[in-house]
């Protein structure tokens, strides 16, 4: 079980990823994250966060490095969830 939890800020266009085992923070703020909203842990123990302005999901490291930006067929997205 991952001790990696995030929180999303879409007035400050910011991902917050917690480490909860080792009780650090960062903050993640890039020109693809634009009114993020939902965000959940994806796989590997990686993150995915709607950015629901540029109608895309952010994949992001635990490290809060920006692994890719996929545009989504769909206008706002606002919620994801990962299942296996």
């Amino acid at each position: 079980m991952s001790s990696q939890r995030m929180l999303t800020d879409r007035f400050a266009n910011t991902v917050y990823l917690l480490e909860t085992v080792k009780g650090t923070s960062r903050a993640v703020t890039h020109e693809n994250i634009q009114v993020p909203l939902g965000a959940c842990v994806g796989p590997g123990d990686t993150v995915l966060a709607c950015s629901m302005s540029n109608h895309s999901i952010v994949h992001l490291s635990v490290d809060g490095v920006i692994l890719g930006t996929y545009p989504v067929d769909m206008w706002y997205p606002f919620t994801i969830c990962v299942y296996g």
